[in-house]
């Protein structure tokens, strides 16, 4: 490894609804060299350690993807490329990544399929109308795009292995 090239970190980010919980799993289920971490799944200690429920304490967020930087940090200098799900935009992260290099990519789906996702969890119109404001950001900002509403789980899970692959090449 280059020791001046910065520690390369993946991030995969969507809006809610966009399949990123189920693009995990796929991913899982596959043979690859890299470290897969879904920033949902911290949320219930980190509230129990804050003692407050970080999904709604605002306040709370910057410091949880300060964590979250710093863990995958560590995860790089050992060799192993970290990949990062959460409904994270560049300017959430901007600032917090002294040392690391933050590859993009979003997976995404139509509006209409997005408020069928998130009406079968039950969400609130308000909640959905957010969801679909935090969709239209994202496609602003990032460029690489995966459609989950036109690809299955697995189809979705064997483009993101190629695209990791191309990341760095220590890492395949």
């Amino acid at each position: 490894m280059n020791p001046f090239r910065p520690l390369q970190v993946a991030i995969i980010t969507g809006a809610p609804g966009s399949g990123k919980s189920t693009a995990v799993q796929a991913l899982g289920k596959l043979e690859h060299p890299y470290l897969i971490f879904d920033m949902d799944n911290l949320l219930e200690p980190a509230s129990t350690l804050t003692r407050t429920d970080i999904r709604t304490d605002t306040q709370r967020w910057p410091a949880y993807r300060k964590l979250w930087l710093e863990f995958l940090k560590q995860v790089a200098q050992n060799r192993r490329l970290p990949v990062l799900f959460g409904p994270l935009d560049k300017s959430d992260l901007s600032g917090l990544c002294d040392g690391l290099e933050l590859h993009y990519l979003l997976l995404d789906c139509s509006d209409n399929i997005r408020q069928r996702r998130l009406q079968q969890r039950e969400w609130t119109e308000a909640q959905i109308t957010e969801a679909l404001e935090d969709a239209k950001l994202l496609r602003s900002e990032i460029d690489l795009q995966f459609d989950t509403g036109s690809s299955s789980p697995e189809q979705i899970a064997d483009n993101l292995d190629k695209w990791l692959k191309t990341l760095n090449p220590t890492f395949r």
